[in-house]
């Protein structure tokens, strides 16, 4: 705030005999962590780099087994699977000017910054959409209250009807997804699980000692990434999508948390298209660029969806 001032006593910064100074150094900026590379599989990345592409993905088809006997001529298959088709039909756009008498006066390269700002700032747009896209593309027997292929055994809760999690079962809660993926066949290298951050806070103060009765050696890992669980990478972001419902009386928010492996989903961003003009309106540069990206969840086996609360302590 400005100094005090008795009555009559003129401001000199007022009156511009204290200069005003901007800083060299613009402030930070924060932006969501970028997670899409860590959970999803770039395969056809190379193939699909314009709107409108598409691939077409072979399959490996099933080889069936069968009883057979001593001398008799077996039953010929011929295998055949279905392939999946993934093309590309989203873009994000960005289109700004800097006047030249802004550049100018201003001590940092604004259009630079603001380029590196929206290519930054992607992923959290990407996660949003992506996120809110993924919970109804899993495997009916990947989620649900009777979770499970084989035993039907796990309770990964419902939009209508989620699970609450608190420290008691949040070990319990997370380490089902490789089971649901084992049943599955799918629990394999690569496995993850992407948690709101209040379940991150109740995970890491739940009883980590159970984490080692698991078979990790490494336990819960304290890093930027919560760590390694049963085999499986934990992520959190705030952007997974959320309901408000009605639990015993009271509204709370479900979050559908995301698990899988990385053959489950292919995703695929270019940026198409950058470019840096004079702008024909006034004397400014013009900076625009398109991201070209879509994905495509190629293996639901390989993805789980699970709707939970923060459940209050016991």
């Amino acid at each position: 705030m400005p100094l005090p001032y008795a009555a009559n006593v003129p401001s000199y910064s007022d009156a511009g005999f204290i200069p005003i100074h901007f800083a060299t150094q613009v402030n930070v900026k924060y932006y969501f962590e970028t997670l899409l590379p860590r959970i999803t599989n770039t395969k056809f990345q190379t193939q699909l780099l314009n709107k409108g592409d598409k691939v077409v993905i072979p399959q490996r088809p099933d080889i069936a087994w069968r009883d057979g006997q001593v001398a008799k001529e077996s039953d010929v298959d011929i295998p055949v699977s279905e392939p999946v088709e993934f093309q590309i039909s989203r873009i994000l756009d960005y289109d700004f000017v800097i006047p030249d008498v802004l550049e100018k006066q201003s001590g940092v390269d604004v259009g630079a910054e603001g380029v590196q700002d929206t290519t930054l700032s992607m992923d959290g747009q990407l996660q949003q959409r992506l996120f809110a896209d993924l919970v109804d593309k899993a495997d009916d027997a990947n989620m649900g209250a009777t979770a499970g292929k084989v035993g039907a055994g796990y309770n990964l809760g419902t939009a209508a009807s989620p699970l609450g999690v608190n420290t008691e079962n949040a070990i319990l809660f997370v380490t089902a997804f490789r089971s649901v993926l084992a049943e599955q066949k799918a629990a394999k290298p690569g496995m993850w699980v992407i948690l709101p951050e209040i379940l991150r806070y109740k995970l890491i103060n739940s009883d980590l000692r159970k984490a080692m009765e698991m078979g990790d050696d490494k336990s819960v890992l304290r890093t930027q990434i919560v760590g390694s669980l049963d085999g499986t990478m934990i992520y959190s972001s705030p952007q997974l999508a959320t309901e408000r419902v009605e639990v015993s009386g009271t509204e709370v928010t479900a979050y559908a948390v995301i698990a899988g492996n990385l053959d489950a989903i292919t995703f695929c961003a270019q940026l198409n298209k950058a470019e840096k003009l004079r702008y024909h309106l006034f004397m400014g540069d013009r900076y625009r660029g398109t991201v070209v990206y879509d994905w495509k969840v190629v293996k639901p086996q390989g993805l789980c969806v699970a709707w939970v609360y923060a459940k209050a302590e016991s």
